[in-house]
């Protein structure tokens, strides 16, 4: 039987080495592999557990080790991060177990004669962490299971939607339009993400291999090379136990990035939105396993029946307040393709707070729509439900792959009003004046969705969130030119980064005096700003982070 934890270190190995997205890493592993359900959950939790909290294992591996994280060979590094994983974040595998598979899986790679050196570092680590609930034997009970895993990334021209491939086993994700093509976080508890990211670019990285590593590591002698490390109090903020043993930072910012994986400029940033202690709240939510939501379609079936099919197949569900065609899914669920009513095209698979966007657009029957940036299509297919698909909408993406699955999600939903147009929004003046309603999901650094996205943390600085706020300025001027006069706008993104959203409107009103905010008249689980804007924070709301504003054109005398 193959080992799961080897081919845990082969994706990883894969991110590190070569940049590669950790869900295509995955993708990756699971398809030159033959695994059971419960090995690729495993598999799944392992990856993506890693990524996620590289800094947290880094700091470990600074504090007890001689060499520095950033001084390990790449691979030792890999081997340390699913060794110390499994001891800090996995309660359900008994310290022996991932302390012997991981000195195992340094013999089985090149590093026998470290094996010795990996043990004794593993193992002075389980002193400091006390045994949590009773051990129930393995991947069982871990925290993400392959259903519930991060969506696949995605974007008008960028990457990375989501994030896991493999372990969703979902033919369809939740929607996000993101950015990203740089390498991801490389080593050392400080750090962030290192390069600058393009503006625009595909679900492919191009970034250049893993740097992190010192040519030489540890030599064989280095056994069981550990530092002494010194108590100070424990932190009370939600750490795990052997990260509370070790000296954290007094630094509040440091301190929180440490606990739990994100860089400084992201904690400066959001204790400066909200505050210290939502910070960390924000950051749990982020760390937690993301949840899946279905947007039911009433043109095919009722919520109703959808709960009356799942409970047969004991699946359990919950609505979601004001949002009349949200149904979430509770636990685990099997392959999504295989739940009831996929295939008639009753539901789709979409985040609360994404649909929240739609209802906002507010499509109505024989109008004319443009999405403008519309791949994979989520909100493309729902304003064909509220329109009873009757009109017409021009579904407009870059690139033609996945307006080719957008073409899929309405072929499967049944839809008939949804016009495919392959092309940058931003040159097409033949939708001058055009349309009774537009939508700019634009393309956002995903900030709003990063429990979906493991390595999408230390893929973004804000230099780039600077070169997406540009981008999503002229998205947006370009946009309003496509509304017929007295018509509406809605701008939407799913990041929480003011440069991306407030900024952007505010800079697009200062030059459009004729276009002004139409707070919502609906009723919505989000309170609206003073301003008339809907942000969605995660931890608040129990959703995707999300901003949305509906602009309306003045009729010109």
């Amino acid at each position: 039987m193959q080992n799961p934890r080897q081919i845990a270190f082969l994706a990883l190995r894969e991110v590190h080495r070569r940049g590669a997205f950790a869900d295509a890493a995955l993708d990756r592993a699971f398809s030159n592999s033959q695994l059971n359900d419960l090995d690729r959950r495993l598999v799944t939790e392992l990856v993506y557990g890693s990524v996620r909290r590289m800094r947290s294992i880094d700091f470990i591996i600074d504090k007890l080790a001689t060499k520095t994280s950033s001084q390990q060979p790449p691979e030792l590094r890999t081997i340390l991060h699913l060794g110390l994983y499994q001891l800090e974040y996995l309660n359900q595998i008994p310290p022996s177990a991932a302390v012997n598979t991981t000195v195992q899986l340094a013999k089985e790679n090149g590093f026998s004669g470290l094996s010795s050196f990996v043990n004794g570092l593993l193992r002075q680590y389980t002193r400091l962490t006390p045994p949590t609930p009773p051990y129930q034997g393995g991947a069982k009970s871990l925290p993400n299971s392959p259903e519930q895993t991060e969506t696949k990334t995605t974007s008008n021209s960028p990457p990375y939607q989501g994030g896991a491939g493999g372990g969703a086993n979902s033919p369809e994700q939740a929607e996000t339009k993101t950015t990203s093509n740089s390498p991801p976080y490389q080593g050392g508890a400080g750090g962030g993400a290192n390069s600058p990211e393009q503006a625009e670019t595909k679900t492919i990285s191009n970034s250049p291999p893993y740097q992190g590593g010192a040519g030489g590591g540890l030599n064989s002698q280095h056994q069981a090379e550990t530092k002494t490390t010194s108590n100070s109090p424990p932190y009370q903020g939600g750490a795990g136990g052997g990260l509370n043993s070790l000296k954290l930072p007094e630094n509040p910012v440091q301190r929180l990035g440490i606990i739990h994986s994100f860089p400084d400029w992201l904690i400066e940033l959001w204790i400066e939105q909200i505050g210290e202690t939502e910070t960390e709240q924000l950051c749990e939510w982020f760390n937690q396993s993301p949840t899946i939501d279905l947007r039911i379609n009433p043109l095919k079936s009722s919520i109703a029946q959808i709960e009356a099919a799942f409970k047969t197949h004991n699946i359990s569900t919950s609505r979601i307040p004001h949002l009349p065609q949200a149904l979430r899914l509770n636990g685990s669920t099997g392959a999504i393709q295989n739940l009831p009513g996929y295939s008639e095209g009753w539901w789709t698979i979409q985040d609360s707070s994404a649909q929240l966007v739609t209802h906002l657009l507010g499509p109505q029957p024989g109008e004319t729509i443009i999405d403008a940036c519309a791949a994979p299509g989520g909100k493309t297919t729902h304003s064909a439900e509220l329109m009873q698909d009757e009109g017409t909408i021009y579904a407009c993406d870059k690139t033609a792959s996945r307006l080719k699955k957008l073409k899929e999600n309405a072929d499967r939903l049944q839809m008939k009003s949804i016009k495919i147009h392959t092309g940058d929004s931003r040159h097409f003046p033949e939708f001058v004046n055009l349309a009774d309603r537009v939508l700019l999901d634009a393309p956002c650094s995903g900030l709003g969705t990063l429990h979906r996205r493991a390595d999408a943390r230390w893929r973004h600085t804000p230099e780039n969130i600077q070169q997406q706020s540009q981008l999503q300025s002229e998205l947006i001027a370009n946009a309003a030119t496509f509304v017929k006069p007295g018509g509406i706008l809605v701008y939407a993104t799913c990041t929480i980064h003011p440069l991306e959203n407030e900024t952007v409107i505010r800079s697009f009103l200062d030059s459009n005096p004729h276009w002004q905010i139409e707070p919502p008249t609906i009723d919505l689980p989000v309170q609206p700003s003073p301003e008339g804007w809907v942000k969605v924070w995660p931890h608040r709301h129990h959703m995707d982070g999300f901003f949305m504003v509906r602009l309306k054109q003045l009729k010109k005398e």
